[in-house]
């Protein structure tokens, strides 16, 4: 492996909205500090995997719009996330693939056409300061990492001189996306939760995925002593309506949680656009487990064809489960 110091990328466009995320400040709940860190984690894994990052290496999310950067050096590149265009120079690129790029190049990631968050990894990833031990970005409070703008340079760790043509697979879309969610109340108004279909509302954020629809839950309590919160639990407002908690969660609520989502699932719930529509399926803890087996499996499968054919391979499939709250 070979180092070039200094290695930096700049940026021409950051869209509506990019930060650098990693895998969160997880740990520092007491404090009252969210999590932050990537939204969809499957798939910001999968862009530092394809381009021989570790896992909790720090890259870039973008939001519906795309964004658009420029090599300072050859670098290696892979997007993941929203189906959106992607091409490097003056090439058309495939999503959930390594590209190479060199210095000079541009790195064009289009609007979405499908899903909302697009995951953006160099080679070396993006070396920012950390703050608790993370270099995550936390938008709502303006904690941590960095919101891009134009013209920022940023600069990446030392490069890996080659990679293997390896793809990984895409979470599938549906039409209606399907939570499975594990019940953690029994009584008529979380029956209506499982039985409903539900809108995902434009005051959705990285903090929580809000939802309207006909299906209130009414009889739930909103005004309980505030206890302690995860990403995928379904809280219930004072208006009978779920909202779904993300990555930018408080560490605390007061509003009754009926259930929680299977992290395995997060996900699917974190490329929800408003407009879209969501439901919610019933499953036992030992589902959701297996459900994350299923997804930590998609990864790791792909990322074995590379074992001992290029520089930081071994660290690919291991580590999958720090920072998740499972």
């Amino acid at each position: 492996m070979s180092t070039l110091h200094k290695r930096a990328v700049r940026v021409v466009d950051p869209g509506v909205l990019s930060t650098v995320q990693d895998l969160g400040r997880h740990g520092s709940g007491r404090l009252g500090v969210s999590p932050s860190g990537v939204a969809d984690w499957y798939s910001g894994r999968a862009a530092n995997r394809l381009v021989g990052n570790p896992d909790s290496a720090t890259l870039i999310e973008t939001t519906l719009t795309g964004a658009t950067f420029a090599l300072g050096h050859d670098a290696w590149v892979a997007v993941t996330g929203a189906a959106a265009p992607f091409a490097v120079g003056e090439r058309v690129c495939e999503q959930w693939r390594a590209q190479r790029g060199r210095a000079g190049d541009r790195v064009v990631v289009g609007a979405a056409r499908r899903g909302l968050r697009s995951y953006v990894a160099f080679d070396g990833g993006v070396i920012v300061p950390a703050l608790f031990d993370s270099a995550s970005t936390d938008v709502t409070s303006g904690f941590g990492g960095r919101i891009l703008a134009r013209g920022d340079e940023l600069s990446l760790g030392a490069t890996i001189d080659e990679t293997s043509d390896v793809r990984i697979d895409p979470i599938a879309w549906i039409p209606e996306t399907v939570l499975r969610t594990v019940r953690l109340a029994s009584s008529p108004a979380v029956e209506t939760l499982f039985g409903s279909s539900y809108v995902v509302s434009d005051r959705s954020s990285r903090q929580a995925l809000a939802l309207d629809g006909e299906g209130s839950l009414v009889g739930m309590r909103a005004d309980l002593p505030s206890a302690g919160v995860s990403a995928g639990c379904v809280q219930i407002t004072g208006d009978g309506m779920p909202i779904v908690l993300l990555c930018e969660h408080q560490t605390t609520g007061g509003y009754e949680v009926a259930a929680v989502v299977a992290y395995a699932d997060i996900p699917l719930a974190a490329q929800l656009r408003p407009g879209e529509r969501v439901s919610f399926a019933a499953v036992d803890v030992d589902e959701a487990g297996r459900a994350l087996a299923q997804r930590r499996s998609a990864l790791d499968a792909a990322c074995r064809s590379v074992d001992g054919r290029r520089d930081g391979s071994a660290v690919l499939a291991a580590g999958f489960f720090e920072g998740a709250e499972s």
